[in-house]
């Protein structure tokens, strides 16, 4: 149940950082923009490595559930922490 529920979190999380992400390319100009793209470009290469890491670690064959839901606890973490990021960038921006 808990695995469930944290995979849900982790695509409520992606669905809201894709909301934010797109709502400053919006919203900036210029070099602004390019950076935002750059930036987001750069997390989800470190996002993507970090995934491939703990899922070696993680999903090895002697690995039990509770290490799996601590690697899906970890991505939740991660996804929730730019998500955070973005809406603060948004807040600030449009004054919200």
């Amino acid at each position: 149940m808990k695995f469930t529920y944290l995979m849900k979190l982790q695509r409520i999380f992606l669905v809201k950082m894709e909301k934010y992400y797109k709502l400053l390319l919006t919203k900036l100009k210029g070099q602004q923009k390019e950076k935002l793209i750059a930036s987001q470009i750069s997390w989800t290469t470190y996002k993507d490595k970090e995934f491939e890491l703990s899922g070696s670690i993680y999903y090895g064959d002697e690995m039990g559930k509770e290490k799996r839901i601590d690697a899906v606890s970890r991505q939740s973490q991660m996804f929730r922490q730019r998500t955070l990021e973005l809406k603060t960038y948004c807040e600030t921006i449009t004054g919200q």
